[in-house]
């Protein structure tokens, strides 16, 4: 579950520096981090070195693996989701926008099931360090494990992407009331992806405008363990800090634990 904590002043302050974006601005930020600093900043809390596609390629076949796109995804999926410390989803979520998009396709979907799914909680202090809110949003935080290179769409993946977005959107902090101060909680979406994957541009400006939150974090080397075979997935480093724009601050995801290919 994810959580926010925040200070009255500090909210205050948030809402009066980011509160005017507009959509060319929107447009500035949403390209202001490149893919070497993503992945900068992802891996280097645990001084590991980022891995791209064929590194993890070359882990699975140290491991036996099959090189084969489903056998190394459903690897790198399973991966992933013990470094962050997920259980996998299997609930499916409707998505229109989805439906929409892929309705001329010879398969038409009808929503998304996330690989892991969770709550948000946010928590509101005042200066003496009393709690003065706590609200819960469950089924508001999303992850996707995308073992893949080059750029991620919003009509990747037969429209997924988009269809993240819709479901965030719509999810229970997407849909809360503004609180406290004129604030409310932002949905997330988490993109566990190797170093060699980008999120495009037009998927956080879309994400921005119907106020998601996207996150994006790389598989690193574990140089603390001696296992060739071990990686850990990085800190979540926030694509579009600008849709917190007259919500709660964002929050900091730490770097994941050591797992491995399985």
């Amino acid at each position: 579950m994810l959580k926010f904590a925040a200070y009255r002043a500090l909210l205050s302050l948030l809402v009066g520096i980011l509160g005017y974006q507009t959509l060319a601005s929107r447009s500035l930020l949403a390209q202001s981090l490149t893919q070497a600093q993503i992945t900068q900043q992802s891996c280097a809390p645990t001084n590991g070195l980022p891995l791209n596609k064929n590194h993890i390629e070359l882990r699975g076949a140290a491991l036996g693996f099959s090189l084969d796109s489903n056998t190394m995804g459903r690897a790198f999926q399973n991966f992933a989701l013990d470094s962050v410390g997920k259980i996998e989803n299997t609930t499916w979520f409707p998505s229109r926008v989805r439906e929409i998009a892929t309705s001329t396709s010879s398969t038409i979907h009808r929503g998304i099931v996330p690989d892991a799914v969770g709550a948000i909680e946010v928590i509101v202090v005042n200066s003496q360090g009393q709690i003065t809110q706590r609200d819960y949003y469950g089924l508001s935080s999303f992850h996707e494990a995308k073992f893949t290179t080059g750029t991620i769409y919003l009509s990747s993946f037969a429209h997924q992407i988009i269809g993240y977005i819709d479901v965030a959107k719509n999810s229970s902090a997407g849909r809360a009331p503004i609180a406290l101060g004129g604030l409310r909680p932002t949905p997330v979406v988490f993109f566990l992806t190797p170093s060699n994957a980008t999120i495009a541009a037009s998927v956080i400006i879309t994400a921005t405008n119907d106020r998601v939150a996207v996150y994006q974090r790389i598989a690193c080397d574990a140089p603390s363990t001696p296992s060739t075979t071990d990686m850990i997935m990085g800190s979540a480093v926030l694509l579009n800090s600008q849709v917190y724009a007259g919500s709660f601050p964002p929050f900091v995801i730490p770097s994941g634990r050591v797992a491995g290919l399985r």
